[in-house]
């Protein structure tokens, strides 16, 4: 079982995550999800939640609006790198 949360994109090709409800405080968001690639971060995915680490893998283009918010402490981000889009507002 995924301590994620995902929605279909409507590209129907590819998955966003949406939430998180494990207790890792160092978390990996994955490449795939039923074998189908993990390209965005959605809305709030992470808000308020307690984590001080974030592996963000290549797969991942845009980061939606306030995906960290209330993330006070996160420290690190790994493999920032593909992203093409982050929303601001």
């Amino acid at each position: 079982m995924s301590d994620f949360s995902y929605i279909f994109n409507k590209d129907k090709q590819s998955y966003s995550v949406v939430g998180y409800s494990g207790s890792s405080t160092e978390i990996i968001i994955p490449t795939v999800y039923n074998g189908v690639p993990v390209t965005n971060i959605y809305n709030r995915a992470f808000f308020c939640e307690r984590i001080t680490k974030i592996t963000i893998p290549d797969s991942v283009k845009h980061i939606g609006n306030y995906a960290f918010c209330g993330c006070n402490s996160l420290s690190q981000v790994v493999n920032f790198s593909k992203i093409t889009s982050v929303s601001t507002e």
